[in-house]
């Protein structure tokens, strides 16, 4: 997977969204993080295209006392703030707004009272060039539907992904993949940022999930689903190997606005979409996971 990194010219863009007055917390956290990406000479020519020092060198002496764990994905969440948009290639901004009503409508409201949005999920990941990573598992050893019989639960990794690369892992590559994420057996995680170890792939090691997927087994032909009322937020959907002509077969792929980590509140949203659409009941195991479809017919997409 290439890595992204972030460039001066990219730095400048989303620092043009702040105000030229901040709190100090962001202005702390906004100069932590440009400093802790580019050399302190650079990060001060650009925090200087926006801000100018009120006192003499505050922003430099501020720059030499940064806080080192502040990363540059600090300054797009903080960009995000002001009105700053990630570029078509990361998902829309009006699928996260429109899931938001519906997790809400979903979970909050009807299934788990007392579900937190910010205690119970986490806010979404993004690379250096503002695209929306998404959380989920791979297994690059099983590629399409297996005919024989061969390990399913070895060899899946936690990934951070973005949407392009999961549509082409699974529909190009045909890798199985998990919409959730997993700690090993030793009860250690990762968000996807390396690969050091295997997940254990069962619902007492999950951790959470920002995706939704669900099975279409013949109860609905493509056609409809196109005209169904969640088919404008879902990201993509694609045939399963079994799909005919006669007998429509796929899997859809929703992203939630959050990473949720609230087991009942993922499987209440689970259950409403199965319970719409009459989808595959099956969705609702934590630990689930699908094959992927390197022959398949894949709608929408970003």
């Amino acid at each position: 997977m290439t890595q992204h990194y972030p460039t001066r010219e990219q730095a400048v863009r989303l620092l043009s969204y702040l105000p030229t007055r901040v709190d100090y917390d962001v202005w702390v956290r906004v100069i932590s993080a440009i400093g802790n990406t580019f050399g302190e000479a650079e990060a001060l020519s650009i925090l200087h295209t926006h801000w100018s020092d009120e006192k003499p060198n505050e922003t430099a002496r501020k720059l030499a006392q940064r806080i080192p764990s502040i990363n540059f994905g600090a300054l797009v969440n903080i960009a995000k703030r002001y009105g700053w948009t990630p570029g078509r290639e990361s998902l829309p901004n009006d699928h996260d707004k429109q899931n938001s009503r519906l997790l809400h409508t979903h979970v909050k409201q009807n299934d788990v009272p007392d579900f937190d949005v910010e205690q119970h999920s986490q806010p979404p990941l993004y690379d250096a060039e503002g695209n929306r990573l998404l959380r989920v598992a791979f297994n690059q050893n099983i590629i399409n539907k297996p005919n024989g019989s061969i390990p399913i639960n070895n060899k899946f990794y936690n990934a951070s992904a973005r949407i392009e690369v999961l549509i082409a892992f699974v529909t190009r590559i045909g890798c199985a993949f998990s919409p959730s994420q997993f700690v090993n057996q030793q009860g250690e995680y990762n968000n996807g940022a390396d690969h050091r170890f295997w997940c254990d792939r069962r619902s007492t090691s999950w951790v959470g999930s920002e995706i939704l997927a669900l099975d279409f087994d013949g109860t609905m032909s493509m056609e409809d689903f196109k005209q169904s009322a969640y088919y404008k937020h879902c990201v993509f959907a694609y045939t399963t190997p079994s799909h005919t002509a006669e007998n429509h077969r796929y899997r859809a792929v929703w992203v939630l606005p959050r990473f949720i980590t609230e087991q009942r509140a993922y499987r209440a949203m689970v259950k409403k979409f199965i319970e719409y659409y009459n989808a595959d009941s099956k969705c609702k195991d934590l630990a689930r996971f699908y094959y992927g479809n390197s022959n398949a017919i894949v709608m929408g997409g970003i």
